[in-house]
């Protein structure tokens, strides 16, 4: 009986020329999930955006940020004893007191095996330099507070850092929306884009030899290296348009990721906060998966073509005129915004007055380079869209003049008319 209600139900669907719509991934409730694709600027996916979470490591991404904008790479810094704040199980670059490292080499050491050591080390050295600050905790306390800065000049307002590396505290904090901007922010340099996608990376200097592996699983075909031996083999959730970027972990904030991908020409930046640590990478893949099957970038407009006729009433030597757009348009849309979106041409009340319907008359002359109005697209009432339009000819206003002379012509043809009926008749 089963059987027989599903058959009838798709030979329905079929008859009736409708097709069944995707459905949007489903994640437990307490996950924050924020799906963005940077070229659109549009928010693919979205669950609790808005709400507070404890960002663990992800932190470092404001961390990279600072040391960034105020640091050059080549800038020296000795490791000093602001190693000794993390615990022996924290995650770390195994930095030495007394190495000397560039900023470059300790942005690789904060980001890919997530070291807190390399964290301090960074907030130090820059608390140092740009604060002038002499004292181990005055140069990282203000470190700090270049974070927090940071934070509000970017838009990030409802962030509040306490650390530079992330491990718990209660008033250590940001939102989804947050972290996009901080991450957005990040992406702006070249050097923290290669960084964030590298697997692994090695240095040696007189006290020391490092080997750091980039602690995003996503990142690496086998998981040998990656898993510190607890899993081995070939891995699953490995996704060659991963571009990085970071991952975060602790008991309150649970398991975190913020990831990149180039994909079917989509720029995707990811978020994924109080996760679990067997859940999370196949949930990563899960909304790349979604944003490929679900949108792509179509083409709606041609540069210069046309997209209707406009009438007019008043317009000198021309009363149809073609409307066309100087630029195409693509945009980024869903299955279901494709298949139901609608347009709207919108013209400037300034130039244009309507008359009757899709009938105007000239308030001014307008220039082929003038804005004439604008296409709107839109779906479920929401604005998706849009672009300018303009007139395909030069258009000017009929003139007092050219009425007069249109009047003459008139008793012209008609003196004409009655001269010639005049012959006629007295034939």
């Amino acid at each position: 009986m089963k059987k027989s209600a599903i058959l009838l139900f798709l030979i329905a669907m079929i008859i009736s020329g409708n097709t069944v719509l995707a459905v949007e991934p489903s994640f437990p409730e307490e996950r924050g999930i924020l799906l963005f694709e940077e070229t659109s600027g549009r928010i693919l996916y979205a669950q609790n955006q808005e709400e507070r979470f404890y960002p663990a490591s992800t932190t470092k991404i404001m961390t990279a940020i600072v040391a960034l904008e105020n640091m050059n790479l080549e800038d020296q810094i000795t490791v000093g004893s602001e190693i000794k704040r993390i615990s022996s199980d924290s995650s770390k670059a195994d930095l030495v007191e007394g190495e000397i490292l560039s900023v470059k080499e300790l942005l690789y050491g904060l980001m890919l095996p997530s070291g807190n050591d390399a964290a301090y080390t960074l907030a130090r050295g820059v608390g140092n330099v740009v604060g002038k600050m002499q004292g181990e905790d005055e140069a990282i306390e203000y470190f700090i507070e270049m974070m927090n800065q940071k934070a509000k000049e970017i838009g990030a307002v409802h962030t509040n850092f306490e650390n530079p590396h992330g491990l718990h505290s209660d008033n250590h904090y940001t939102t989804l929306e947050d972290m996009l901007l901080m991450t957005k922010e990040l992406l702006k340099y070249d050097i923290a884009r290669e960084i964030v996608k590298t697997t692994n990376y090695s240095l040696a200097n007189p006290l020391v030899t490092h080997k750091w592996y980039n602690t995003n699983y996503l990142l690496h075909p086998i998981l040998d290296q990656v898993s510190k031996g607890l899993k081995t083999g070939q891995n699953p959730y490995y996704t060659e348009d991963v571009k990085g970027i970071k991952t975060g972990n602790t008991r309150q904030a649970g398991k975190c990721l913020v990831f990149s991908s180039s994909r079917d020409n989509q720029e995707l930046i990811g978020i994924l906060y109080k996760s679990t640590d067997e859940e999370i990478w196949g949930e990563a893949v899960e909304l790349l998966d979604y944003a490929e099957d679900q949108y792509e970038y179509t083409k709606l407009l041609e540069a210069g073509g046309k997209i209707g006729e406009l009438l007019l009433d008043n317009a000198k030597s021309i009363d149809q005129v073609p409307v066309i757009v100087k630029k195409e348009l693509v945009l980024l849309l869903g299955k279901e915004e494709s298949e139901h979106m609608k347009s709207q041409i919108i013209y400037d009340k300034n130039l244009l007055e309507e008359t009757s319907e899709n009938t105007y008359i000239l308030r001014d002359d307008i220039s082929l380079e003038q804005i004439i109005g604008q296409i709107i697209y839109s779906f479920d009432g929401k604005e998706i869209g849009r672009a300018d339009i303009y007139s395909q000819s030069d258009l000017k206003v009929k003139s007092i003049l050219d009425y007069l002379l249109y009047i003459e012509i008139i008793i012209a043809m008609a003196m004409v008319y009655l001269i010639i009926h005049h012959l006629k008749k007295t034939r």
